[in-house]
């Protein structure tokens, strides 16, 4: 046994940080959100093992491999993953708690399950975890004891438990040395190869104190790290000194007896990340002070841990750590975002708070500063500090700011800070703290200054104020000289090197003062389109970088040149990288790098190279949209403001992510039914040419912002850049040789032109040689000779079939027409009418004949339409029933039920079709009853039909016929008749089967109490 001494070094705990974690969970697609081990495979994805199958993740969505009873040779024998291993030769290892040891062929998806004493059921199975000592061997640890694996003769090896009572093997590690440590349900101990024996370990001075231990961990430097059940974490150095570095104090069911696990994991830079078992959440350990940083859970932090109970940790090859816990897989991103933004009022939601929408903002050169925002208020930040300052604006004493709200802002190279609020400019006494103010006649939006010292003002006219004099002199438009200012709508005013003073303007371009004069010159877009005139009138931000080249942002004309040798400008846009030709703000790095501020985000340009880089809010910004407020500090640091905060950031360590991410092909389809993995060939028979790629950049550090480019060689003449697009589909492809490639960029568009791909071959039939082709031609004719004389006698036939079906169709329209306008119901209507004038009952005579005249018009105007909507059905019935109701002094009601399913507006159905049926419910049902008459139309959707049920409680069709034979009237009415007749007429012309089905309706006792017709009409 090992000489252990207990150092006496302090380890101290330093306050948790504010770590920012992002989540994902079985909403996602992961299986299950307890996740028990993490790896990542050479290719770049990520698997994890959980309660409830295997998953495989690539940075967008899971593949989900679970047992599958029906194919238990190929799948996983148990879905609890317990761990994850890969050998010497690239062979993927699985554990399961239940099913054995599996070996997983990523490519196929199929596995080779490997068990203990298949024929009982061993607890040897239940393995907790897999590691491959240095002689390729793979040692197990199980709930019955230790398990030895060849995977080369792909044969067992046990040994028994150190502790028969309890035989959990929890791990099982090799240190640098080649010591195998076992952690055991009663302690630490070291494994002899050779004797098979173990050794124990003590980790107290107390030689009975048998707590289990749960985790060990080898990490690099030859340190073995050692948790137990019970809480403690020590640190064995390579010397033999042992150190408690740690001690958790689970309380009860904070511990999970059946999984009773921690994990632990070196980062970079040689910290170590790790967690107890039960709910202590996440320790940090500086590697060189010594210092242990914890990390818990807080439900009211946004982006936090999402549990205390972590179960497993990987650091994957970018450097993210991934955390797996009982609430789903956790992701911190070790580097912190590119861009910090700072609020007045710390805002993380959707709401756009006044407070931090910056309207001016200045780095003056001590570091602090200065801005305003939608409220006009002043405020003053120091970023050491994070203290921010108001400055009043009620006039109370001659010291304070004196205005409507701060509009400018600006720090003159003495270092006087300028504040213009309202038609006053302001100068700050920093000693005192006090201001002096000086009235202006402009409202000011912008202050610079030029080679002399004078203050240059935008606003409403261009205004310059010489602060040691303390005289303003005005540039005003003069519509009658068009020397003079080119607008008074100013947005910002720039003082050059070469003394000329530009003045940009939202509505008429760019003004350029010569001072000597007092004359303008004015630069408009020239809207012919002439080269190398301005490209937007409406200019938003003026810059001359350190080469004496100005540029202008415009509003929707993107970025613009001057060139002063030939008068000229240069425009960029979209098309050369911006990503928004909205350009308020332009500043200058220290490399000569412009940095500019768009609706987009923000974009680096690099004038000499034309390249831009782009950045949007998931970089930090505060928003996508920026106003024209920018300034730079004199330690090159550039700031810009927007409706969330602003943004400061130093250009110098603005780095982009270098990692080439890795490109795979995940699935190839063909003919939408048959998936291959990728192989270096595949072949494929001619009937095979449907085929769809899928393909994804292992990059994890925002995947959402990797580009894809594609080319299938043969069809694609150069590369398809298709963002961030993951799939393309290629259909009729013709026999030959293909070759698909694929490359893609990370987040930071650093791309992998290597990338992907799939080389394919297409086969030709043998029908595509040319004495069959030959062949093929001559019969080819011969059939479409045949065939033409066939279809020519065919078509004519068809044209006689559908002239007889179109006039007996007409002759069945003007049938039905005749006979739904009853001539004894037409006669009777005008009786009725006429009946209500000789009783003066001249309101109802007028209703009456303005309903009949309506339906007369709807009967007319659906006589001549093939098929109508069933509201105007709907409403033919209505009038129908209503005058019919009316004419019989309401001797019976009537009502229409239309169900919820059936959108009368939208279906359709041939017109006058239920009519009839209506009619002869009436007459030959309702008319000769005693006492109340009801008739019932309900409308329903059933089956892709429409249903129509008419329903009386008349007297029944059989007393009906009685009446009818002792009538002295023989005239018969033809609608029933003509009805059926239409219908069937319907079902030869379009392929509907509509069908009608009468019902009688008895009582209990036999009795006829109505009749029930029913009319299903199918629609498309």
């Amino acid at each position: 046994m090992l000489l252990i001494t207990f150092s006496g070094r302090s380890w101290g705990q330093a306050p948790a940080e504010n770590l920012q974690f992002d989540r994902l969970s079985a909403k996602n697609g992961l299986s299950h959100n307890s996740i028990l081990c993490i790896w990542q495979d050479t290719d770049g994805f990520l698997w994890l093992g959980t309660k409830d199958g295997l998953n495989k993740y690539d940075g967008y969505s899971f593949t989900v491999y679970k047992p599958n009873p029906a194919d238990p040779a190929n799948t996983l024998g148990h879905n609890w993953i317990s761990g994850i291993c890969q050998d010497r030769k690239g062979r993927m290892w699985v554990t399961t708690m239940g099913g054995g040891l599996h070996l997983f062929d990523r490519q196929t998806g199929k596995t080779t399950a490997y068990r203990i004493d298949p024929v009982r059921i061993s607890l040897r199975n239940a393995m907790l975890s897999i590691t491959e000592d240095k002689q390729g061997i793979l040692w197990i640890g199980s709930r019955e004891g230790l398990n030895r694996f060849d995977p080369d003769t792909r044969k067992f090896t046990l040994y028994p438990s150190p502790n028969q009572g309890r035989p959990d093997v929890y791990t099982v590690k090799e240190d640098s040395q080649g010591r195998l440590w076992v952690g055991a349900s009663n302690g630490l101990y070291q494994f002899n190869r050779q004797a098979a024996t173990y050794s124990r370990f003590a980790l107290t001075n107390n030689q009975s104190d048998t707590t289990a231990v749960c985790l060990v961990f080898p990490d690099p430097s030859g340190t073995v790290w050692v948790g137990t059940q019970s809480g403690q974490f020590y640190r064995l150095t390579v010397r033999g000194a042992l150190q408690n570095i740690y001690t958790y104090q689970p309380k009860g069911r904070e511990i999970n007896r059946f999984y009773p696990f921690g994990a632990l994991q070196v980062d970079r830079t040689g910290n170590l990340w790790g967690t107890l078992p039960g709910l202590d959440g996440l320790i940090q350990v500086n590697a060189y002070t010594g210092q242990l940083t914890h990390v818990s859970a807080n439900a009211t932090q946004t982006n936090g841990l999402s549990s205390n109970t972590i179960f497993s940790l990987c650091f994957d090859r970018e450097g993210i750590l991934w955390i797996g816990t009982d609430n789903g897989l956790d992701k911190h991103i070790a580097q912190p975002k590119k861009f910090h933004t700072f609020q007045q009022v710390a805002n993380t939601n959707l709401v756009r708070l006044p407070d931090n929408s910056i309207r001016a903002i200045c780095l003056d050169h001590s570091g602090i500063t200065w801005f305003s925002n939608d409220l006009g208020e002043l405020y003053s930040f120091d970023r050491q500090t994070g203290r921010y300052q108001r400055y009043f604006l009620e006039a109370t004493t001659s010291s304070q700011l004196l205005g409507d709200g701060v509009t400018a802002i600006y720090e003159d190279r003495a270092g006087q800070l300028w504040v213009s609020a309202g038609l006053y400019l302001h100068r700050l006494d920093r000693e005192t703290g006090l201001f002096s103010r000086y009235h202006c006649q402009i409202r000011v939006r912008n202050i610079r200054e030029d080679a002399a010292g004078k203050l240059w003002m935008a606003g409403r006219g261009l205004a310059c104020f010489n602060p040691k004099t303390q005289q303003f002199t005005y540039y005003r438009h003069d519509p009658k000289n068009p020397e003079s200012l080119g607008d008074d709508a100013l947005i910002i005013a720039l003082p050059t090197r070469d003394g000329s003073i530009w003045a940009a303007s939202t509505r008429k371009g760019i003004s350029r003062l010569d001072v000597s004069t007092g004359k303008f010159t004015h630069y408009q877009p020239n809207y012919q389109s002439v080269p190398g005139s301005l490209t937007d009138k409406d200019v938003r931000s003026l810059y001359e970088d350190h080469l004496g080249n100005l540029w202008i942002g415009t509003n929707q004309g993107g970025l613009n040149r001057y060139d002063s040798l030939t008068n000229s400008f240069t425009a960029f846009t979209t098309t050369d990288g911006l990503p928004n030709n909205h350009i308020v703000g332009i500043k200058e790095d220290k490399e000569g790098n412009l940095w500019l501020s768009t609706n987009q985000g923000i974009c680096r340009f690099n004038p000499t190279t034309n390249v831009c880089r782009n950045y949007d809010e998931s970089d930090g910004l505060q928003a996508n949209e920026f106003f024209e407020v920018c300034s730079k500090g004199v330690d090159g640091q550039l700031a810009f403001g927007g409706p969330n905060g602003f943004n400061i950031f130093d250009p110098a360590i603005i780095r982009d992510n270098p990692l080439i991410p890795p490109v795979r092909i995940t699935r190839v389809q063909v003919q939408n039914k048959i998936e291959y993995l990728p192989t270096e060939v595949l072949k494929l028979s001619y009937e095979e040419n449907d085929l769809s790629f899928d393909f994804v950049a292992l990059n994890f550090i925002m995947p959402d912002k990797n580009q894809y480019a594609y080319q299938l060689t043969g069809v694609d003449k150069d590369w398809v850049y298709c963002g961030s697009r993951r799939f393309v589909s290629y259909t009729n492809l013709e026999p030959g040789n293909y070759m698909f490639r694929v490359k893609a960029s990370n987040n930071d568009g650093v791309w992998n032109e290597k990338g992907a791909q799939l080389h394919i071959i297409i086969q030709s039939p043998f029908w595509q040689t040319w004495w069959f082709r030959g062949l093929f031609l001559l019969l080819g004719t011969s059939l479409l000779y045949i065939g033409l004389q066939y279809r020519i006698r065919q078509v004519k036939q068809q044209e006689s079939q559908k002239t007889a079906f179109n006039k007996q169709l007409a002759a069945m329209e003007m049938q039905a027409l005749r006979a739904q306008m009853n001539p004894h119901f037409i006669f009777n209507s005008l009786n009725s009418i006429n009946r209500f004038i000789m009783k003066n009952e001249s309101e109802k005579a007028s209703d009456y004949l303005a309903k009949f005249s309506k339906l007369i018009r709807l009967i007319l105007h659906h006589s001549s339409m093939p098929v109508v909507t069933l509201e105007s059905e709907l409403e033919s019935l209505q009038l129908y029933l209503t005058l019919e109701s009316l004419r019989f002094d309401d001797q019976f009601t009537f009502s229409i039920h239309v169900g919820k399913d059936v959108e009368p507006a939208y279906t359709e159905l041939p017109p006058m079709i239920i009519q009839p049926y209506v009619e002869n419910a009436i007459w030959h049902g309702l008319m000769h009853k005693e006492g109340g008459g009801r008739i019932t139309i309900d409308w329903r959707i059933e089956k892709g039909a429409l249903i129509c049920t008419i329903e009386d409680n008349g007297i029944g069709r059989k007393k009906a016929a009685e009446l009818k034979s002792k009538s002295a009237t023989r005239t018969k009415s033809l609608g029933m008749q003509i009805t059926s007749n239409r219908l069937k007429l319907s079902q030869l012309l379009d392929g509907r089967q509509p069908t009608v089905h009468i019902q009688d309706l008895v009582d209990p006792d036999g009795e006829p109490v109505g009749t029930s017709v029913t009319v299903r009409i199918p629609i498309s």
